[in-house]
């Protein structure tokens, strides 16, 4: 049954990344934008004036001033400039110098857990942006998180069994599926009552939504489904392969996987039958536990028994023991850029890239190993620096994110005079707001404190120069970190 549990977040994992560029695009609420948005912005602004300036030049004398200025002009510019440039550093309330030197690139890491609920276990997880993400849990709770917390929705299924998998393709947009055959749909308002969608209840149920008008799934009784123009339609596979797996790249191509390592492939109007793959190809066959696809062309599949194959323009690869441990493949997604990411149960990540696969950072670098005790259990990507992963303990049911690492882009502070004023705003790019501010290490002279949202305020009454550490922290549980030294003069 595990195994199942493990190939719900996967076939989730795909539905996302056929739609990953788009959502991507998609424009963030307001709360969310990050330091590097609103100075890109800014800049952004500024061009317009100097577009508008680089207009002139095209007149007559305007040109000539623009072009050729008098060198007694540039030097009265150039003492104007220093001078401001004195005054500015004398001035004892002012802006921080910020080093974006730095800041070209994201560090993308795994976060600290974000604990959903303390008494279920979650069943799967979807994310089809940084700011949305929901999950579902065995006893029919589902949970939305909107980039700052979660929230509960209790009991939208509890009386048919639990959801088993959950799909997003957008905020406003969710399906859910449990083990009897019911599906609820989430409009970004509030989840829908159950539906019977499937008559052969009690097995496995997963769900892929690739696009806003299209979903595929597929059970554990060799039925396939696809949701198109409001209505689902279920087909019969022949053989009733038990599948555990679905993974969509759009409308026109999915790829379900079975617990004899075989695939059945959705080309838009019609399902396959069941095809071999290397994990059936020889005995003993093993489960294909989770998939992911960028396109007909080329697909990642994992399995029970921790192997991994790779389907690139109608071919297999050979398997490939990725999971050391004895652990079975959990989830995947895909990129554009044939780039995917693969998990195992005890949170080992491999990625591949450039034809082959590499080791990645845990989702949990501590090695317990891997999350908790019980492992790894789903994975779902909106983008390569946004993941999410799914974890069940002892201790409750668990989410770490994967993101951008908040960059302290302050590098230095102006100098302040004992009783006068001083504020002093800090500057971060990447992760996600709201931020949260505080002091790591150090103290500020006494008259002066660092607020939760960034600035540095108040009348220091004491001289001398101050070393701290400052801490940025967003709601994904990310930290970014920066020394800084103060100078207050008499």
């Amino acid at each position: 049954m595990h195994e199942h549990r493990d190939v719900i977040a996967v076939e989730l994992t795909q539905s996302e990344e056929g739609v990953g560029d788009r959502h991507e695009a998609v424009k963030r609420p307001t709360s969310g934008l990050t330091e590097m948005a609103r100075t890109k912005q800014d800049n952004n602004e500024r061009g317009t004036d100097v577009t508008d300036q680089s207009s002139i030049k095209r007149t007559g004398k305007a040109r000539a001033i623009f072009t050729r200025p008098p060198q007694r002009l540039l030097s009265v510019l150039l003492a104007f400039a220093l001078g401001l440039a004195a005054c500015t550093s004398m001035m004892s309330t002012g802006q921080a110098a910020t080093n974006p030197a730095g800041s070209s690139r994201p560090s993308i890491a795994w976060g600290s857990a974000h604990r959903v609920e303390a008494s279920n276990n979650l069943k799967s997880v979807s994310c089809p942006a940084a700011y949305f993400c929901a999950a579902v849990d065995d006893a029919g709770n589902a949970f939305t998180f909107d980039g700052r917390r979660w929230k509960t929705y209790h009991d939208v299924d509890s009386g048919t069994g639990g959801f088993g998998s959950v799909a997003c393709v957008s905020a406003k947009s969710c399906w859910a599926a449990d083990s009897q055959g019911f599906v609820s749909h989430f409009d970004g308002r509030g989840w829908s009552a159950p539906a019977s969608v499937d008559s052969s209840p009690g097995v496995y149920f997963g769900l892929a939504c690739p696009t806003a008008t299209f979903c595929a799934g597929a059970d554990g009784n060799g039925s396939a489904f696809t949701h198109q123009k409001g209505r689902w339609r279920r087909v019969s596979i022949g053989g009733q392969p038990e599948f555990q797996s679905i993974g969509c790249s759009g409308s026109k191509f999915c790829m379900a996987g079975d617990s004899s390592g075989d695939v059945t492939t959705w080309n838009g109007a019609h399902w396959s039958g069941p095809h071999t793959t290397p994990a059936s190809a020889s005995g003993p066959y093993d489960p294909i536990s989770t998939i992911a696809c960028l396109g007909s062309h080329m697909c990642v599949a994992g399995t029970v028994y921790g192997g991994a194959e790779v389907w690139r323009n109608g071919h297999w690869s050979a398997m490939q023991a990725l999971a050391t441990n004895g652990a079975s493949m959990v989830g995947a997604a895909c990129f554009a850029g044939s780039t995917c990411f693969m998990v195992d149960g005890y949170g080992e990540v491999f990625t591949w890239r450039s034809g082959r696969w590499t080791k990645s950072p845990a989702v949990d670098p501590s090695g317990n190993p891997g999350l908790l005790p019980n492992g790894a259990d789903g994975l779902s990507c909106a983008s390569p620096s946004f993941c999410a992963a799914t974890n069940n303990g002892s201790e409750g049911a668990y989410i770490y994110f994967r993101s951008p690492v908040p960059d302290v882009t302050t590098g230095s502070l102006p100098g302040a005079r004992v009783g006068r004023d001083y504020k002093v705003k800090l500057h971060v790019h990447f992760g996600l707001a709201p931020y949260r501010w505080q002091l790591r290490r150090g103290g500020l002279p006494k008259g002066l404190k660092l607020g939760a949202k960034g600035a540095i305020r108040g009348k220091p009454a004491k001289a001398g120069t101050f070393r701290i550490t400052v801490a940025v922290t967003d709601p994904l549980g990310q930290a970014g970190t920066r020394k800084l030294t103060l100078s207050v003069k008499k």
